[in-house]
């Protein structure tokens, strides 16, 4: 009989380090949280578990979160409320529209600098990554999304990646 402890997600959530898959130096909670509370992140995700997941990992270090289940509902979203997120996490493959187009559209508004989108999909091939920076997404995050890997590239595209050189 084993003496382990089972890990689930509520067990990773409240840790204040997690250990990466990259071997990266890990991130200090009170630091990320230091460093994002209050930041506004549009969530355009179709599955209700993700946007859960996605919501407790961002708002356990002060970030404000807006979901939307689809493209078309994200730039309903963005039109009432334009000028109010700092960065858009975007589902690629959603019904109604997809996060593509969803993306071009939202460039004719708000160019790269302006409003960072981050692709969060399981299409992780290279070739998917370039499809997603040529129709102007600035990142891409592979899911299932592990905890400091987000925390990177939120970092990096909401304060200039200073410490997150690693998780690129």
């Amino acid at each position: 009989m084993s003496n382990d402890i089972p890990i689930t997600k509520k067990t990773i959530i409240g840790l204040g380090r997690l250990p990466t898959s990259t071997g990266h130096a890990l991130f200090d909670r009170s630091q990320v949280k230091k460093a994002l509370t209050g930041y506004r992140v549009l969530m355009v995700e179709d599955q209700m578990i993700n946007q859960m997941v996605l919501r407790e990992i961002l708002e356990h270090v002060g970030v404000h979160v807006t979901a939307a289940n689809n493209g078309r509902e994200a730039l309903s979203v963005m039109t009432c409320e334009a000028g109010q997120f700092d960065l858009v996490l975007m589902d690629l493959h959603m019904p109604e529209l997809d996060g593509y187009e969803a993306t071009r559209i939202l460039r004719e508004e708000w160019s790269a600098d302006e409003l960072p989108i981050i692709a969060v999909t399981a299409d992780v091939l290279q070739e998917d990554k370039q499809h997603c920076l040529r129709v102007g997404m600035n990142d891409h995050l592979a899911k299932p999304v592990e905890q400091d890997q987000l925390y990177g590239c939120l970092l990096k595209w909401l304060k200039g990646g200073a410490c997150c050189s690693g998780y690129q």
